[in-house]
């Protein structure tokens, strides 16, 4: 039951929040771009942004209450969520300070903090790998292993044309 309901308010507040029209958009065209990590694939993200040489900024969730990352956009640990997981009002308007033209996830261990990060953050088009968890979420679900993903979503956004 705690599950459902943690749910429910994730979507409740997703809906609320929601003014972003979503929109595929070439990636030669991408302005703004982010990444969510967890804190272990932070350098991973941040080896991918110097290979593309986009902007691209990174979101950094800890699963900890004190840890966090200097470097990056945003930096989120376990005492910036409530009893729900859902972001505390601080975080979300953090989150809300920029929208994105793409959201890059590198949840592969189906986080239920790094789902509503994904949900709340204002994107045109969300993408990650390929989950239950993440049906309602990600525009683009692609099945990649971990090593290769960061590859495959530069590919499946490449293929994009307007």
């Amino acid at each position: 039951m705690f599950e459902w309901l943690k749910n429910y308010l994730l979507q409740q507040e997703i809906r609320s929040n929601s003014k972003i029209q979503k929109q595929f958009v070439e990636w030669e065209k991408v302005q703004s771009a982010v990444i969510l990590v967890g804190s272990g694939q932070y350098g991973t993200a941040k080896d991918f942004v110097k290979q593309t040489g986009k902007s691209i900024d990174i979101i950094v969730f800890h699963s900890d209450k004190i840890s966090e990352t200097k470097d990056c956009f945003l930096s989120f640990n376990k005492k910036d969520f409530n009893i729900f997981g859902l972001p505390k009002q601080e975080a979300i308007n953090k989150l809300r300070q920029k929208t994105f033209d793409v959201l890059i996830n590198l949840d592969f261990d189906n986080s239920g903090i790094l789902r509503a990060l994904t949900g709340l953050t204002p994107a045109k088009c969300k993408l990650g790998p390929e989950s239950v968890n993440y049906n309602d979420f990600f525009d683009i679900s692609i099945q990649s292993s971990q090593n290769d993903f960061l590859k495959q979503s530069l590919k499946y956004l490449m293929m994009i044309k307007s």
